[in-house]
């Protein structure tokens, strides 16, 4: 069994190799059986035509011979030629079925050296990639291991539980209750989660069309089917690793920069007089924050549920691509009760949000400076990069070390099918041409059978 894509990659070179190895041997085979038979039938076609020379010349004595006695044992030659006669031409059909079976044993192995051939190619073109895939996986997976990615989510850890360092206490304090009210920041924060989820979510809505295609393919499509279905969450694994090794370290970087500029002694997110303004009248603006929150709450619910029901519509019409009603699917209708609740949810929430609220809100936040909003947006974007690091599974190179062995188990096991079943192809283009042959001669082949020619 292959334990990664460049073992199967070898495995079916190997396969490929040994088959058109095998086919070349059986086509000399092939060929020296046909020349024999080729002689075989040149022989009995010989011998056939002197028995019929023979023949000719007995009959041409016996219609000018006069002599009873000398008719007579010219009638016993003529019959007995006869009989010889009638024997070899069962002999000559015998050679000539055992040159067509020949002829078509040639065409056959022929046919299987040039797929063999063929595939040989493909699977060393294959092969050379594979070589290069697994270097370069392999070159992922010691990164990993090794600093700075080893000890990366440590330190992501490290930085926002402030063990070590400050900084990430330092860099929040600028947003104290006292700068940013309380309520005005965790809204600010539940509109970025909101919308970062909605990137999270067409993301999976991505994995999840990926994933309904390889389901498909592998109910349906044999085994190359179940073998896509593998690849799909191979890649999946390949690229969550692939995208840790390459971008964690700065994506850390990027998060302890932005960090650094924001908890520089000398910055202050606000001035005084913008302090006054942004906590002032904070009874109407946090009951407005409250409303906001409670829709943008709703809103997430329906995000998530609207993305649920989205799936199920896609594996409803992947069922029927024609079908231009699907909401009397199952997966549909299940998917619905639970979006319409949270959309009714949602839309009591935006009621109660009126265009008053909607102003005193629009008003607070123009209290703050664009400047100060994008380090709001700088420390949300760090803490969500630290974050995302932080929550990272250790195993990654076990998750894709599984997914790449069992991927390649699938793809041996479909490429020896493939290969299994175009033999087979070749076998009924032979059997076929054999058919065809003793068709030709079956009249001549009955008529010398029941008389016992070829005895």
């Amino acid at each position: 069994m292959p334990t990664s894509l460049l073992d199967a990659a070898t495995q079916e070179r190997d396969l490929y190799k040994t088959a058109r190895d095998n086919a070349r041997s059986s086509l000399g085979t092939a060929q020296a059986a046909l020349a024999a038979a080729r002689t075989q039938l040149s022989a009995a076609l010989a011998l056939l035509q002197n028995l019929e020379e023979q023949i000719a010349a007995g009959r041409a004595k016996l219609a000018v011979t006069t002599v009873p006695s000398e008719a007579a044992v010219l009638l016993g030659q003529i019959a007995a030629l006869s009989v010889q006669h009638r024997q070899q031409q069962a002999e000559v059909l015998d050679a000539r079925a055992t040159q067509g079976a020949a002829q078509a044993k040639v065409a056959s192995t022929q046919s299987t050296l040039e797929l063999a051939s063929a595939r040989l190619s493909s699977a060393e073109a294959k092969l050379q990639k594979a070589t290069q895939e697994d270097s370069r996986r392999l070159a992922l997976k010691t990164a990993v291991g090794q600093a700075p990615l080893v000890d990366l989510r440590t330190a992501a850890t490290n930085v926002l539980t402030g063990v070590g360092s400050t900084l990430y206490a330092d860099a929040q304090s600028k947003f104290a209750s006292s700068v940013i009210p309380t309520k005005l920041w965790d809204l600010a924060a539940q509109r970025y989660t909101l919308w970062a989820d909605r990137l999270k979510q067409a993301r999976k809505a991505v994995d999840e069309a990926e994933a309904q295609a390889a389901t498909l393919r592998d109910t349906n499509g044999g085994l190359p089917g179940k073998a896509e279905k593998q690849g799909v969450s191979f890649r999946l694994a390949e690229r969550r690793l692939t995208e840790y090794a390459l971008t964690a370290n700065d994506r850390y970087t990027r998060a302890v920069t932005l960090l650094q500029k924001i908890a520089q002694p000398t910055n202050s997110v606000l001035t005084a007089a913008e302090i006054t303004d942004v906590q002032d009248d904070l009874t109407d603006r946090n009951a407005a924050a409250d409303l906001e929150k409670a829709l943008n709450t709703a809103q997430s619910t329906v995000d998530t549920r609207q993305a649920a029901y989205d799936d199920a519509v896609l594996a409803a019409y992947a069922k029927d691509p024609n079908d231009t009603d699907v909401s009397d699917d199952a997966g549909v209708q299940a998917a619905k009760v639970p979006l319409d609740s949270a959309k009714s949810t949602r839309d009591t929430a935006a009621g109660k949000l009126g265009t008053a609220e909607k102003a005193t809100l629009l008003d607070w936040a123009s209290v703050v400076p664009d400047a100060a909003w994008r380090q709001i947006l700088a420390f949300l974007e760090a803490t969500t990069l630290l974050t995302e690091i932080k929550d990272t599974p250790n195993t990654l190179v076990a998750d894709l070390t599984t997914a790449e062995t069992t991927y390649a188990t699938a793809l041996i096991a479909a490429a020896k099918d493939a290969y299994s079943l175009a033999f087979l192809e070749n076998a009924i283009a032979t059997r076929k041409a054999m058919l065809e042959t003793l068709q030709a001669d079956q009249p001549t082949r009955l008529l010398s059978a029941i008389r016992g020619d070829g005895i």
